[in-house]
């Protein structure tokens, strides 16, 4: 099973695997670039979480809450000036808040580090606001890693029954639009005959408008031992209209 494994992800890292999927894009290069983008972004909220927990817990621990007096405030930055007194001694100070009701001479509840007063915070939950993060970013990690397996899986499966698999010759029957509304892009669903089977590709994209290729011949590659696990190649598809195409413009 180990050896199996092994020589499996030989497969998947290999120069050949790679120039085939080249040729057979199963699946979209620009999906990749989003999964990795999920996690880029899943990793920056995660770190934001850690900050902010960070912060929460030291003024959680170290801190005492107190109540300040706002001597201005400036809406623009979102700034506002306080000035509280702790154990005895007045200090002043500048703080962000995010209540547009604050006005001059009003009170703001504060945390302030007892060893180092100057220090100070908002009373905002910081811990809530860093599992919130952190829920958020284990979610869009977990999206993306399934995400990109998913698809190198997918890649692998093609690749094996393209190197190992049983090709033979089917007969396209129909190709059906179908609009993706999530993705703002067409794509269709191949039906091909083969051995008196009707086989149906999964949804695809083209680079170029595959409807009225219906009796186009397309190669089919089957597992031997599984004839359900199949890939229609939709690309010899491409090769055979480019050769009619090319035909017919030397015959012109």
């Amino acid at each position: 099973m180990h050896n199996k494994d092994e020589k499996i992800k030989k497969i998947i890292y290999s120069k050949e695997m790679r120039e085939v999927m080249n040729s057979h894009p199963v699946v979209d290069k620009r999906l990749y670039v989003g999964y990795f983008l999920f996690i880029f972004i899943a990793l920056v909220f995660l770190y934001f979480s850690i900050t902010v927990f960070s912060h929460g817990i030291k003024y959680k621990i170290h801190g005492e809450e107190i109540v300040a007096t706002v001597k201005a405030v400036n809406e623009d930055e979102r700034l506002i000036s306080i000035k509280y007194t702790y154990n005895g001694e007045d200090y002043q100070n500048i703080l962000k808040y995010w209540d547009a009701n604050l006005d001059i001479g009003s009170s703001v509840n504060i945390l302030v580090l007892k060893d180092n007063p100057n220090d100070i915070s908002s009373t905002s939950n910081y811990i809530l606001l860093s599992v919130f993060l952190l829920a958020l970013s284990i979610v869009l990690i977990t999206y993306g890693l399934i995400a990109y397996f998913k698809a190198k899986k997918e890649e692998t499966r093609v690749f094996l029954l393209i190197k190992y698999g049983i090709k033979k010759i089917g007969t396209v029957l129909a190709i059906e639009d179908k609009y993706v509304s999530s993705e703002f892009k067409h794509k269709y669903i191949i039906s091909a005959m083969c051995d008196d089977v009707v086989y149906d590709s999964k949804k695809l994209s083209f680079a170029f408008n595959p409807e009225g290729m219906s009796g186009y011949l397309v190669d089919i590659y089957f597992n031997e031992k599984d004839k359900n696990n199949y890939f229609l190649d939709y690309t010899s598809i491409r090769s055979k209209y480019d050769e009619k195409r090319k035909k017919n413009q030397d015959e012109e």
